[in-house]
């Protein structure tokens, strides 16, 4: 684990531009809490927010719109990447060590080196360890001058509910479908992005990933992640008696690291088989118990949050007993 600095966010959204300049004038008004915490639906926007947020708090010429100027010393440093008063914390692991919270506190004692703010955005705050938690409580309790800290997650149910009662909530509401669909339609104009060209933006794809636009489009980057519309093919193979066709294994073993939302749409789409089975009333005991996987599904769904679960074997299984339930009507 490191404490770095963040390079500056290439993404640019503006659905939230409202809530971030209420938070800029409040802090030109020296009226903002020392301690956000920046709550919302995963891949909407928080992270970014949280850095466009970093840059106000930074920039020494905010425009009449609360805005960073984007010329000054410090607008130039954040575009670096290199600003020596912001702080970014990131971590491979699976928690937030004690160590971290340390060397970053350490660093927020400090004086500015541009003589203005300091801010720190923990993006994960949900992976804090209970020792982490508590060595920030006192930071929190007690800043030192112009420090901020900016906490970022998906899961505010996992903090400790001191760190809750000493940060000010900010909730960020996923945006609209038309919001996010015409920002991926730029997105992908973006010679820049170089997006797959397989790559499906329309409704029921950003449907599939909960409506938040930026977890689609990092489906698109990562190189063996799973999109939506890889998934439906693999399952429309197997279920169409073509299974033969698609190394089960090897799907597992490359989609293990997206398998809480492999499991997801695995889920949906047997409760959404199950449902229209029921509707018709035409269902055989011969035809797939879209039922019977469903419940698999949800009971997986269980497992793969579990430390230590083998998620490339419990993947495996899952499309296992999809392909049997549904080899056996064809």
């Amino acid at each position: 684990m490191t404490l770095s600095v963040d390079a500056s966010q290439a993404v640019k959204i503006d659905w939230f531009a409202d809530t971030l300049s209420e938070l800029a004038s409040r802090a030109q008004r020296q009226r903002l809490h020392h301690g956000l915490l920046f709550i919302g639906q995963r891949g909407i926007g928080k992270q970014v927010s949280a850095h466009e947020m970093a840059g106000r708090l930074l920039c020494k010429q905010v425009r009449s719109d609360n805005t960073a100027c984007g010329a000054c010393q410090s607008c130039d440093l954040m575009q670096a990447g290199s600003h020596p008063d912001f702080y970014w914390l990131t971590t491979d692991k699976t928690q937030i060590g004690v160590d971290l919270i340390r060397s970053a506190i350490q660093s927020l004692s400090s004086k500015a080196q541009l003589s203005h703010n300091k801010v720190l955005i923990i993006p994960d705050a949900h992976l804090l360890s209970d020792a982490a938690a508590n060595a920030l409580l006192k930071t929190l309790e007690e800043p030192t001058p112009s420090t901020f800290i900016i906490l970022v997650t998906h899961q505010h149910n996992r903090l400790l509910p001191t760190i809750l009662s000493r940060c000010e909530k900010v909730i960020f509401n996923t945006p609209t479908t038309a919001e996010s669909l015409d920002w991926l339609a730029k997105v992908r104009q973006d010679d820049a992005m170089s997006l797959p060209q397989d790559l499906l933006i329309d409704e029921r794809s950003l449907a599939a990933y909960g409506g938040a636009p930026l977890l689609l489009l990092d489906s698109a980057e990562a190189q063996n992640a799973i999109t939506f519309t890889r998934f439906i093919d693999t399952l429309k193979s197997i279920e169409s008696g073509q299974s033969a066709e698609v190394d089960l294994l090897d799907v597992s073993t490359r989609w293990q690291n997206d398998a809480e939302q492999v499991i997801i749409w695995l889920q949906r789409y047997c409760h959404q088989q199950a449902r229209q089975q029921s509707r018709d009333s035409l269902a055989t005991d011969t035809d797939t118990d879209y039922w019977q996987l469903y419940t698999q599904t949800t009971q997986a769904a269980q497992k793969v949050r579990h430390a230590g679960t083998n998620k490339s074997m419990l993947l495996f299984e899952l499309f296992n007993t999809f392909r049997e339930a549904t080899h056996y009507v064809r």
